[in-house]
């Protein structure tokens, strides 16, 4: 019986350290990246994996919102492919033809500014993300041409900074003299600004510094890895910092003004991180990588997120509601009548979204 009672104490110390060991090495693939090149895999593990915790709530919290359309407009817009909003118009790229549209939100009043299309100065190739400072002036991305260049609030060309071999992918105006920007690439030629995924443009000087490189610990990856491209995301200024939402990866973090991550929070939903092909051609995610977001907006003390995945889970279009301090989850809605839309901006009262037939339309909703 002493023998057997033994037994039955090692089995189950064995069977806990076994549950124990697979939870950990669970944890452990959880905050790893896996990059593929040729015959090769490599393993790029996050470098701020000890600061991420996890909501209190698994389940969303359902509020009713009450939406109704204010106007739809299609003249004019030939291939909007991303929209902004301030308080009184919402503003949208349009890639066809390289001018910002203003769209009045108390009229029917549509204002084209900018240069167009072509090569000369405040002209664009391929617009593709902008923000708008506190002085009304616009930053626009080019990806084509590979430059940020900046107009003031009627279209005129106030200044260009021309990437090497870097390709900026999105950016946030901080203030009206600096924004931050994500690239992919070195950036050549620039003894201020290494390799880091942020990079901070004053347009004052026309310069560009590192803000922060997220990818610490790159050192150990080959060459050609693309590791940026599973860090694409959604940048929000809150008064100076910022809050990073990566559209593969399940997590809110909050960025000082120093540049220093405050927290990392995971959002409402559980993903795997994103696996990347890599090779001489470029850098792609796997077909089994989850989209977990498609952006985010700061409406007051909260910040809401247009979430990929509760769309997934649901259907409609889910925005999920957390606390801007904290990242702390709060309440989620869902709202079909949107339709079949490719961008939205949102603010208190005003949701603004690109239609998948090119138009654009301005809703009003509450949250009861």
């Amino acid at each position: 019986m002493l023998y057997s009672n033994i037994i039955r104490r090692l089995s189950i110390v064995s069977i806990a350290v076994l549950f124990f060991t697979a939870c950990s090495e669970s944890e452990k693939e959880a905050y790893e990246i896996i990059i593929q090149q040729d015959s090769e895999e490599f393993v790029y593990k996050l470098p701020y994996q000890s600061l991420i915790t996890s909501q209190d709530t698994k389940e969303r919290v359902w509020k009713e919102a009450d939406i109704w359309l204010v106007r739809q407009l299609s003249e004019g817009m030939f291939n909007p492919v991303r929209i902004i909003q301030d308080k009184a118009s919402t503003f949208v790229l349009d890639a066809s033809d390289g001018y910002i549209k203003q769209l009045d939100h108390e009229s029917e009043t549509v204002t084209r500014i900018g240069q167009g299309k072509g090569n000369g100065p405040g002209e664009f190739t391929f617009p593709f993300d902008f923000d708008v400072d506190p002085l009304g002036n616009f930053i626009v991305m080019d990806i084509a041409k590979r430059a940020l260049i900046t107009l003031d609030s009627n279209g005129e060309p106030l200044s260009t900074y021309q990437f090497k071999s870097a390709s900026p992918t999105t950016l946030s105006v901080i203030n009206e003299k600096l924004a931050v920007v994500m690239i992919n690439g070195s950036v050549e030629g620039n003894s201020s600004a290494s390799d880091g995924l942020f990079q901070m443009y004053n347009r004052e000087t026309n310069e560009l510094q590192l803000f922060n490189d997220f990818l610490t610990g790159m050192e150990n990856l080959p060459p050609l890895s693309g590791l940026e491209i599973a860090f694409t995301g959604t940048l929000l200024n809150d008064l100076g910092s910022l809050l990073f939402l990566p559209k593969n990866i399940n997590h809110i973090i909050r960025v000082t003004k120093d540049g220093e991550i405050a927290f990392v929070k995971n959002t409402i939903d559980q993903a795997g991180l994103p696996v990347v092909h890599s090779s001489v051609n470029g850098a792609s995610l796997s077909s089994e990588s989850f989209s977990t977001s498609l952006d985010g907006f700061l409406i007051g003390n909260n910040m809401a997120i247009w979430s990929k995945t509760g769309i997934d889970k649901h259907g409609g279009h889910v925005i999920d509601f957390y606390d801007q301090l904290t990242g702390d989850y709060k309440y989620s809605i869902n709202i079909p009548e949107l339709g079949a839309i490719s961008g939205l901006a949102m603010g208190p009262k005003i949701i603004s979204t690109i239609n998948a037939d090119g138009s654009v339309s301005v809703w009003q909703y509450d949250v009861l």
